[in-house]
C-alpha cells in the first residue's frame, strides 16, 4: 500500500488538470542563443540571407505554434549582436569578434518577430567574458588589456568582477544604450553571476576595497565574502531596475535564476519564509552568490523565470519548486514565468503510442509506469512531461505563474520535430496575450482609429498598417473574412499583437475586415476602433539607391506604381527602420532628389516608397543606403553664450576625420541670411579660424560644416557670443548629453553628470534659428522635452547653469509616416 500512495497522489493531481482551461494570458516564449550558434544565427560561414532566411523560418515556426515573446542573446561575451556604443559586433555572427556583420541582427529579430505578434526581450550576460581565458586577446574588446581591474580568471574562463562598482556602471551604460537605441519589450539576464566554486583569492581585493558592512546591511546583517557578493549582485540587479525604468517606465526587466534557490534555511528565514521540503543540489545563495528574494524584495524585477529543467519527481521535483516559486513572486506582486528544459527531449521524442491506455494527463504516472519495466530513461524527458510541467504552471496561475520560457528554441523549430505540433495541436491550439502588469503606471486610453492598411513589397503575405487617435503604441487586431454585422471581438476569425502605431505589420492570414483595441503599456486593452476594409495596391520597388553609399542631393527613383496618385519618401534609421526621420512631400513623379543638410552623415538608413490611390496605399520593400558625405562637428571656442569676447579672435571646432576643408559662418543674426552674414568663408583647411569682427557689444552667430568630394556635412549647431572690448575669455568647451529616445515621437530625456539647479535651455534647429527658450529652477539630476510641437528634423539643444556649466545634445524628431 505504501508503494502505491505516491501513485495515486500523481493521479490525483493530474486528474485536475482536465478542468483547467486554456488560459487567455500567459507568456509563451523561447530563450534564442546566439552563443556558440546554438539556435540563431546558426551558422558563421554561411551568407547573411541565409541566416537572415533561416530566422525569418524559426519565427514562421514559433508563429504558428503560438508562442508570443522571444529572448534573444545580444551580449553573450561582453559583445554585442546590435550596433553598440560599448562593445564589438560579436564573432557568433561573421566568426570573428569585430567584424562588422551585412545587417543588424537585433533590429531584424525585432521587425520579424513583432511582424509575427511577438514580444522581444533583450537577453544580456552581464558577467560572462571569455569562454577560454585570453580568447580575445589583441581583439577589439578586450577588456583584459583596456580595463583588468575589472576582469579576474576562474576555471579558465574569464569574467567580470560583479564586486568592482565600476562593473555595474559599466552594465548600466551598456543597458541605456541598447534600449534608448532599439524598441524593445523588456531585459533580461540569465544565471552567470559569480562563477561555482570561485575561492576568495579571486576578489579578496575587490572586498578589501568595497567591502564595508555599510554597503552590505541594505540587506543582510553581517559583513561576509559571500554577503558582499549577493549584495554587489544585488545592487547591480536595482541599478540596472532603475536605469530601465528612467528610461521607459513601461519595460519589463526580468531574470533567470538557477532552480533551487538555497539549501541554507536561514537564507530563508531571513526574508520571512521557508524552503521548499524535498529538494536538494547546487542552489543561487552559496553556489554563484545570487539572491533572487533580494531582488522581489527590493521591487528590482518584474519577473523571475528560474531554470526549473528538472522532470516531475525527485529531488528537483518540478511541481514543488513551480509552486514555491510562485508562491515567492506573488508575495511581492511580481510574475514568475518558469523556463522549462524542452533540451532534455530526445530528437525522436513522441507521444509513447504503446501506453495510449493511460489518458496524456496521467503522463507522470504513465512515466512511473514505464521506468519500472526498465522501458524509459529518465535522465530524458517525454513530450508528456513538457505538458505536464506547462499545466503544472497553469495551476499555479494564482501564485503568479503566468507562463512558460523554452530552452532552447531550437528544440521547437528543428531538432526536435515533434514538439512543435504537439504544443500547437494541444496546450498552445489557441492564442494568449500577455499578461497584465499590475504595477506599471497607468495610460489613459485613446480612442483608436485605422486610418490606413496596405501590402509592403518584401512579403506578398504581410499588410502594414497605420492607427491615429492613440497614445498606444501596440494594439490587439481583429480581422474578419466577412465584414462584421457588429463589432464583437469574441467572433473575430483572427487575433494577432501588432507593435508601433506609425507602420504596424502583421499576417492578415485572408482576412479583409479588421478592427484594433490598444494593449497599453501594463498589457491591459483599452477601448476598440471600427472596422476597416482592406484594398490591394501594388508596393513600388526601388531602383535606386539600393545598399549604396549616396552623396549629396541623391536621386531616389522607383518604379511607377499604375493607380497611384502620388508617391512618398520615408527615411528611417538602420536600428528603427520604421520609426520616420524625413518624409518627403507627397509628389507625383517617381524620382525625388533629397535636400542637402537633411541627414547626419556617415551613418546608415533604411528606406521605403509609399504608394497612395483613392483607394488604398502600399509600401515598397525596404533598401538601405549609406551616408557618404562628411559626419557633422562641433563648435568649442567660443563657448556658447560667452561674453566680452575679442574683436579678433579665434573659432575652434572638432576636427573630422577625412575631410577636404571646412566652411565657417558668422552672423549677426539665426537666420544666417546673406544681409547678416559677416563671415562666408570657404575652404577652411584647419578646424581653426581666425576672424576680425567690427561690431562691438554685438551678438554673433557661428556654424561650421565639413567637406569633401561627397557633399557637405549637416551644419553644427549654432553657437552664439557677444562682443565687448575687455580681454578675451577663456571659452569652455561643453558637455555632451547622451539623450534617450533618439530618434523620439513625443517626449526625449537627458540625465545630468552632476546635480543642476536653475538652468537655461535654447532649442536650434538645423539651420542654426533659436526655436525657444525656457529658464527651469528645480534641482534635479534629470529633464524631460515635449516634443510634441516640433517637426520633424534634427535639433541641437545648449543649457547653460549658473556654475557656467553648459550641456549640448542633439535628438532627432521622428516623424509619423502616413
Amino acid at each position: 500500500m505504501k508503494k502505491l500512495l505516491p501513485l495515486i497522489l500523481i493521479v490525483l493531481l493530474f486528474s485536475s488538470q482536465i478542468f483547467s482551461q486554456e488560459p487567455d494570458r500567459e507568456v509563451r516564449a523561447v530563450w534564442l542563443t546566439s552563443v556558440y550558434n546554438i539556435d540563431w544565427p546558426h551558422s558563421t560561414t554561411v551568407s547573411p540571407i541565409n541566416q537572415q532566411n533561416r530566422l525569418r523560418q524559426m519565427l514562421d515556426v514559433l508563429q504558428e505554434t503560438n508562442i508570443n515573446s522571444v529572448l534573444f542573446q545580444v551580449r553573450p561575451n561582453a559583445d554585442a549582436l546590435y550596433q553598440s556604443a560599448y562593445e564589438p559586433w560579436s564573432q557568433w555572427i561573421t566568426g570573428t569578434r569585430g567584424n562588422q556583420p551585412a545587417y543588424d541582427p537585433l533590429a531584424l529579430v525585432i521587425y520579424e518577430a513583432n511582424k509575427r505578434g511577438m514580444e522581444v526581450h533583450a537577453w544580456l550576460n552581464p558577467y560572462r567574458f571569455e569562454n577560454t581565458a585570453g580568447q580575445y586577446a589583441g581583439l577589439p574588446g578586450d577588456y583584459s588589456q583596456t580595463h583588468p581591474e575589472l576582469i579576474f580568471t576562474h576555471s579558465g574562463r574569464t569574467y567580470f568582477d560583479p564586486g568592482n562598482p565600476a562593473t555595474t556602471q559599466l552594465i548600466k551604460g551598456i543597458i541605456a544604450d541598447l534600449i534608448t537605441n532599439y524598441d524593445l519589450d523588456g531585459v533580461v539576464f540569465d544565471d552567470y553571476f559569480y562563477p561555482s566554486g570561485m575561492p576568495l583569492s579571486a576578489d579578496q581585493e575587490t572586498y578589501e576595497t568595497y567591502g564595508t558592512l555599510e554597503f552590505v546591511s541594505q540587506w543582510y546583517n553581517d559583513l561576509t565574502r559571500g554577503n558582499f557578493r549577493r549584495a554587489s549582485v544585488n545592487n547591480m540587479i536595482r541599478e540596472v531596475n532603475d536605469t530601465i525604468k528612467a528610461i521607459n517606465p513601461n519595460m519589463v526587466f526580468g531574470v533567470s535564476p538557477a532552480g533551487i534557490y538555497s539549501m541554507q534555511a536561514s537564507a530563508a528565514t531571513h526574508w520571512g519564509t521557508t524552503l521548499p521540503q524535498g529538494i536538494s543540489g547546487n542552489d543561487n545563495y552559496n553556489t554563484i552568490y545570487c539572491d533572487p528574494l533580494a531582488w522581489l524584495h527590493d521591487g528590482s524585477v518584474d519577473y523571475l523565470s528560474p531554470q526549473l529543467y528538472w522532470p516531475i519527481g525527485g529531488p528537483q521535483d518540478y511541481l514543488t519548486l513551480v509552486e514555491w516559486w510562485g508562491q515567492e513572486c506573488e508575495r511581492k506582486g511580481r510574475h514568475c514565468y518558469p523556463s522549462v528544459g524542452s533540451y532534455r527531449l530526445p530528437p525522436d521524442a513522441k507521444t509513447i503510442p504503446d501506453w495510449e491506455t493511460i489518458p496524456y494527463f496521467l503522463g507522470e504516472l504513465r512515466n512511473l509506469l514505464m521506468l519500472k519495466d526498465g522501458v524509459l530513461d529518465k535522465s530524458t524527458f517525454t513530450l508528456q512531461e513538457i505538458e505536464n510541467q506547462i499545466m503544472a504552471n497553469r495551476n499555479n496561475e494564482h501564485n503568479n505563474v503566468f507562463g512558460t520560457i523554452f530552452f532552447s528554441t531550437r528544440d521547437l523549430t528543428s531538432r526536435v520535430p515533434s514538439l512543435a505540433p504537439f504544443l500547437a495541436e494541444g496546450v498552445f491550439a489557441e492564442k494568449a496575450i500577455f499578461p497584465i502588469i499590475d504595477w506599471f503606471p497607468p495610460t489613459q486610453p485613446g480612442a483608436p482609429l485605422i486610418s490606413e492598411i496596405g501590402a509592403i513589397g518584401e512579403d506578398p503575405d504581410a499588410l502594414a498598417m497605420t492607427i491615429d487617435n492613440s497614445p498606444a503604441n501596440r494594439f490587439l487586431l481583429y480581422g474578419w473574412e466577412q465584414m462584421p454585422t457588429k463589432i464583437n471581438p469574441d467572433e473575430a476569425d483572427f487575433m494577432q499583437v501588432i507593435f508601433g502605431k506609425d507602420f504596424s505589420l502583421f499576417y492578415p492570414e485572408n482576412n479583409n475586415y479588421f478592427a484594433v483595441s490598444e494593449f497599453l503599456p501594463n498589457r491591459e486593452l483599452g477601448s476598440i476602433s471600427g472596422t476597416y476594409s482592406f484594398e490591394y495596391l501594388d508596393p513600388a520597388e526601388i531602383n535606386s539607391p539600393v545598399n549604396e553609399t549616396i552623396c549629396d542631393l541623391h536621386n531616389f527613383s522607383w518604379t511607377q506604381v499604375p493607380e497611384s496618385t502620388a508617391y512618398q519618401l520615408l527615411i528611417g534609421t538602420q536600428q528603427n527602420p520604421d520609426v520616420m526621420v524625413f518624409s518627403s512631400p507627397e509628389i507625383t513623379q517617381n524620382f525625388y532628389a533629397l535636400p542637402s543638410g537633411i541627414l547626419p552623415g556617415q551613418q546608415n538608413y533604411v528606406f521605403r516608397v509609399k504608394a497612395l490611390s483613392p483607394a488604398g496605399v502600399s509600401w515598397s520593400a525596404p533598401e538601405g543606403f549609406f551616408t557618404g558625405y562628411p559626419a557633422s562637428t562641433m563648435i568649442n571656442a567660443p563657448a556658447d553664450g560667452a561674453v566680452n569676447v575679442n574683436m579678433t579672435t579665434t573659432l575652434q571646432w572638432n576636427s573630422v576625420s577625412g575631410v577636404q576643408f571646412y566652411h565657417v559662418q558668422v552672423a549677426t543674426n539665426l537666420s544666417f541670411d546673406e544681409e547678416y552674414l559677416i563671415v562666408n568663408h570657404e575652404p577652411v583647411n584647419q578646424n581653426i579660424f581666425t576672424v576680425n569682427l567690427e561690431q562691438t557689444n554685438t551678438q554673433h552667430f557661428v556654424r561650421v560644416r565639413a567637406a569633401d568630394a561627397c557633399g557637405y556635412s549637416v551644419w553644427s549647431a549654432v553657437n552664439s557670443f557677444t562682443t565687448g572690448q575687455g580681454t578675451f575669455v577663456d571659452d569652455i568647451r561643453p558637455h555632451v548629453l547622451r539623450v534617450f529616445p533618439n530618434p523620439a515621437r513625443e517626449k526625449c530625456e537627458v540625465n545630468y553628470p552632476v546635480m543642476v539647479g536653475e538652468r537655461t535651455i535654447k532649442w536650434y534647429n538645423t539651420g542654426g534659428q533659436l526655436l525657444n527658450e525656457e529658464i527651469r529652477k528645480d534641482n534635479t539630476t534629470s529633464d524631460s522635452f515635449d516634443l510634441t510641437s516640433l517637426l520633424a528634423g534634427v535639433y541641437t539643444v545648449h543649457i547653460y547653469t549658473g556654475n557656467n556649466e553648459k550641456f549640448v545634445f542633439r535628438v532627432v524628431k521622428a516623424h509619423r509616416s502616413k
